[in-house]
């Protein structure tokens, strides 16, 4: 029999057409099972018909896929003939055909839907389960140690904040030596740097060797889902995020709380209004990539 045919009964003279829209993979076809969705389509039907309707993005579907055959993640003819979700995409085992694209490769192995690497839940495979923290390949118990760290690393912003004022107004630092160039060199070079951190973030296939730049600059924007946050701020997306773009309001109104404080101290110590403002400026310069990586976060959009 020709392709898209076939004959399941012996001393015949002529083959049995396969449904409309499927074909066979080759000549000499003998059961209607040998027929089936052409490469990059999908059999929907689980009752032995046939549906075959387009797979979408981040699927991978040979010819002869099933339906049954993507949810179990094998198939009767072997595995070169199993459809599969790719790697960097996700889909649940409730809608297995509705992919989604996920943030990075590493939570997202593909395979048979459902899966994610990790110990990583939901979807796409975002987040860990309730007393767990993503340390970037799998998801860690959190540990006591972690909260202690957020809450020295909290008060480390303020008290560096209270520091940065006195240094920054200083009479020492007010004259251009050496010294005060090489940081203001150093500034602008981290600055570039979180810049192209933000380049690296968009959807946007980079030659491996700028990935790799990419990504080290991208420590620089403080990720700080990466360094345990949910341990001290829990599982939801919203309330991390929300956390997360407070960190520099909050540093503004700490410096704007220390200078109302300062009022009562003696007039010499008092902070001057000009100064406090200069060091909000400051705070706000080096701090501005990073705020615009907070600030763009929800706007990311994929197509699904």
């Amino acid at each position: 029999c020709a392709f898209g045919t076939y004959q399941d009964q012996e001393g015949q003279l002529g083959c049995k057409s396969c449904p409309t829209g499927t074909i066979t993979l080759g000549y000499g076809s003998i059961a209607p099972r040998d027929c089936g969705c052409s490469e990059n389509f999908i059999d929907m039907n689980k009752t032995g018909g046939y549906e075959c309707v387009p797979c979408s993005e981040g699927m991978t579907c040979p010819a002869l896929s099933q339906l049954v055959d993507l949810e179990q993640g094998t198939s009767f003819m072997g595995e070169k003939f199993t459809p599969r979700i790719q790697k960097g995409f996700y889909a649940a085992m409730e809608a297995p055909t509705q992919v989604f694209k996920c943030r990075n490769h590493e939570s997202c192995p593909g395979g048979p839907p459902g899966t994610c690497s990790g110990g990583l839940t939901g979807t796409p495979c975002s987040q860990c389960a309730a007393g767990a923290t993503w340390t970037g390949s799998f998801c860690e118990d959190c540990a006591g140690w972690r909260q202690v760290l957020w809450v020295l690393a909290v008060l480390g912003i303020f008290a560096f904040l209270t520091l940065a004022y006195y240094l920054a107004t200083s009479q020492v630092t007010a004259k251009a030596t050496v010294l005060f160039s090489t940081t203001a060199s150093f500034g602008m070079l981290v600055m570039s740097m979180q810049n192209l951190g933000l380049i690296g973030m968009m959807t946007v296939e980079w030659p491996l060797k700028l990935q790799s730049l990419f990504s080290i600059c991208q420590f620089l924007l403080l990720d700080i889902d990466s360094y345990g946050f949910s341990c001290v701020a829990g599982q939801s997306e919203v309330i991390r995020y929300l956390l997360s773009a407070l960190i520099f309001p909050l540093g503004v109104a700490w410096l704007a709380l220390c200078y109302l404080v300062s009022r009562f101290f003696p007039e010499k110590q008092r902070w001057e209004r000009p100064k406090v403002c200069s060091t909000m400026g400051a705070f706000l310069q080096v701090g501005f990539s990073t705020m615009s990586a907070t600030s763009l976060a929800p706007m990311i959009c994929y197509k699904h």
